[in-house]
């Protein structure tokens, strides 16, 4: 959505460490990551356009937000390496039992079958589980979800 390429934009220019992540050409390649401050983040999205069963619903939240998350709290906190792959029966790492406890809930999120993608394309979810990447990070794309 344009106010979020807005929000990132503008962090990005104003990024003490110079790196200015969303002026990069690869955005939508896969070594592309939002960094501030060389602190790399895994950024995510939610809003109202989302329904109850989508892993991005806002909870009634009355508008967008965004939440950084430091790549390195990950490791902090001993979440293990992203994979593709899921116990569902009996889920032992913390990436099954958040999965499971999602799908539980009625919001399973779409896992891709390989851990090789674009970053850019988790900050914003397309509104259907088997959408096509939304384009967000380029202006005036028709693309854009029109959040409520």
């Amino acid at each position: 959505r344009s106010s979020d390429l807005r929000l990132l934009k503008c962090l990005s220019d104003a990024d003490p460490a110079r790196v200015h992540c969303m002026s990069k050409s690869y955005i939508d390649g896969r070594g592309w990551y939002f960094e501030f401050d060389r602190v790399s983040m895994f950024v995510t999205t939610f809003a109202p356009c989302y329904s109850s069963s989508h892993s991005r619903y806002s909870f009634n939240a009355p508008g967008a937000y965004v939440l950084f998350q430091p790549e390195y709290s990950f490791a902090a906190h001993r979440i293990e390496p992203d994979t593709p792959e899921t116990n569902w029966e009996c889920p032992m790492t913390s990436r099954d039992k958040i999965r499971v406890a999602y799908k539980k809930n009625g919001r399973e999120y779409f896992i891709r079958d390989s851990i090789y993608y674009p970053m850019v394309h988790d900050i914003v979810k397309p509104l259907g589980m088997k959408d096509e990447p939304v384009e967000w990070w380029k202006a005036g794309t028709a693309k854009i979800i029109k959040m409520a």
